[in-house]
């Protein structure tokens, strides 16, 4: 019959007797007779151990174990003590008699394998929870291990031996495991992939044994600790994403196959790398107009940005040099460089993406600030001069030309409609406007404006309104009248042709045969010679001759005369 052992100490009471515990203990409802009805004596509580979980309870009380099964094994929570009818949970009662923890050895729970003969020794093979250095270890290596007061229960649940069993006292054995002691624990690593690191720890042996060491990682795939590769008590490990998580220890021994003692674990955790993933692009701007900004993506974790700029700054020698300079607050994915005027060359950036593991770069990339479209404003001429918006004649070709600036603008002259709408006028997308042979009817009054563009910016010139009249100086002078004024009298030129006519005196009587040379140079000027035959005060004939390469009938002076062209009467 198999046997299961449960080991009672007044170490292992005052372990499981903590606040955690007591809820628990309540609800085992020991002391509740109408639950658990108990003679007088005493009683334990008892959790079965089921792969280191605290599982179902028992209870046991005189030879009868009440309440659930057992599981191999058991840890005493509670003890009760019935007298006279009052239960006193937790009583301070004698578990037999016998040496306790003995100067602090290792003891055991015995939970499988159980004793044979009356001396209670532990069968060969048997496994046993040790509680050492603090924590519980399930081993079936049993030297050193002291075993106290235990009842033997059988597997339907009766007591076997309602009387404490003798101490079952192994005596340690000089291999004692117990005297190995742990120093220093391995630390939890946090770095990232690529990165080499190290898991040390620090033992003694207090009987001066070599110790042995093996470091062992579990992989978190399903099959526990394996070895990892070092037998000292340093281990170097490469860390790759992969490894992130992976756990390792350090397994102790004094002497080969004997057991071992295990440090805590450390975890390894493994960052990502920063990888750029968008790379920024070279970005054209226009003047003081809204910038847009580069940008760059990356993956990783905690990435950091600091965008830089390419300038020329002393090096040590006060030379100055091309270096990559920080940019004060620029450490965003995305960066907007300043508003900035015309620029003849363009600035190069870049931008430094990084992390604790590693720093990378993108390539350098140009911010060009191209030259806004701007006009200056625009002018007319006519016969190749310059002239004003508001005194231009029919005739005579106009020419409007627009005056601007910026990087590779075009134009498009608009004219002012009926409906007071700035419209398109049709083909004339040049830096002039030509309005060929205009008349008063055709261009008078109309208001036009030249728009300069690129594809960053615009502008529009001012409106000019266009004042068109007949021309003073005629294309011919046949048929016309003029008034010729000098030596104090005042004469009528009456032109029968283009080139002669007749001059009368102020009582029209016919004064003299005229010709005349003449020849239009512009819309107020001509080339005009003016000459005829008459007698003078003395009754003698002379020649007067009135010239003038440049005559201006706004002026109306030809040499010592004064020349008026009356209105047109054909008109």
């Amino acid at each position: 019959m198999k046997r299961v052992f449960c080991a009672i100490s007044i170490f292992l009471l005052a372990f499981c007797l903590r606040a955690e515990f007591k809820m628990f203990v309540d609800a085992g409802g020991i002391c509740d007779a109408s639950k658990n009805p108990l003679e007088s004596g005493t009683a334990a509580l008892l959790v079965g151990i089921q792969e280191g979980a605290f599982e179902n309870f028992s209870l046991i009380s005189g030879t009868e174990l009440r309440e659930g099964k057992i599981f191999g094994g058991f840890l005493v929570l509670a003890v009760a003590k019935v007298s006279d009818g009052k239960c006193a949970l937790n009583a301070d009662i004698e578990l037999g008699g016998g040496e306790f923890l003995r100067g602090g050895n290792p003891f055991a729970l015995l939970v499988s394998g159980g004793t044979s003969g009356s001396e209670n020794k532990v069968k060969s093979g048997s496994k046993y929870l040790i509680f050492r250095n603090d924590s519980w270890v399930l081993s079936s290596e049993n030297r050193g291990v002291f075993f106290y007061d235990a009842v033997s229960v059988s597997a339907g649940g009766k007591i076997e031996d309602s009387k404490l069993l003798a101490n079952i006292d192994a005596e340690p054995s000089e291999e004692d495991l117990s005297g190995i002691r742990i120093e220093a624990q391995p630390r939890s690593v946090e770095t990232y992939e690529g990165k080499k690191v190290e898991f040390s720890a620090a033992a003694r042996d207090e009987n001066g044994k070599k110790l042995i060491y093996a470091w062992e990682v579990d992989k978190l795939n399903g099959k526990g600790w394996v070895k990892a590769g070092s037998s000292k008590n340093v281990l170097k490990v490469s860390a790759n994403l992969k490894s992130d998580g992976f756990k390792y220890r350090l397994k102790i021994q004094n002497e080969k196959n004997g057991n071992p003692v295990y440090t805590d674990e450390a975890v390894l955790t493994v960052r990502k790398n920063p990888k750029i993933t968008q790379k920024p692009k070279s970005l054209t701007v226009f003047e003081n107009g809204e910038n847009s900004g580069f940008a760059v993506g990356a993956d990783g974790y905690d990435v950091k940005y600091q965008w830089q700029e390419y300038v020329k700054a002393p090096n040590e020698k006060g030379k100055l040099v091309w270096v990559w300079q920080n940019i004060e607050g620029a450490v965003s994915p995305i960066f907007v460089p300043p508003n900035a005027d015309y620029l003849s060359d363009s600035k190069k950036y870049r931008c430094m993406v990084y992390n604790g593991g590693k720093i990378l770069y993108t390539s350098g990339v140009a911010f060009t600030v191209r030259q806004a479209a701007k006009i200056e404003g625009i002018s007319a001429s006519q016969n190749k001069e310059n002239a004003d918006f508001g005194n231009l004649y029919e005739e005579y070709d106009i020419t409007l030309t627009a005056k601007a600036a910026g990087y590779k603008i075009k134009y498009q002259w608009q004219v002012l409609d009926e409906n007071n709408v700035w419209t398109d006028v049709k083909k004339a997308t040049k830096s002039t406007l030509k309005l060929s042979k205009p008349t008063v009817a055709e261009y008078g009054g109309k208001t036009y404006r030249c728009r300069v563009y690129n594809d960053g910016s615009s502008d529009y010139s001012n409106a000019a309104a266009l004042q068109i009249s007949p021309c003073l100086a005629p294309k011919s002078l046949k048929g016309r009248k003029l008034e010729v004024a000098f030596g104090g009298a005042e004469y009528l030129l009456a032109m029968s042709s283009a080139s002669s006519g007749t001059m009368f005196d102020s009582e029209n009587a016919e004064f003299a045969k005229a010709s005349l040379s003449y020849k239009r140079l512009s819309p107020t000027k001509a080339s005009m010679t003016l000459s005829f035959k008459h007698k003078n005060q003395d009754g003698i004939l002379q020649k007067t001759v009135f010239s003038d390469k440049k005559f201006d009938f706004a002026v109306g002076e030809l040499a010592n005369a004064k020349i008026k062209l009356l209105p047109d009467e054909n008109l």
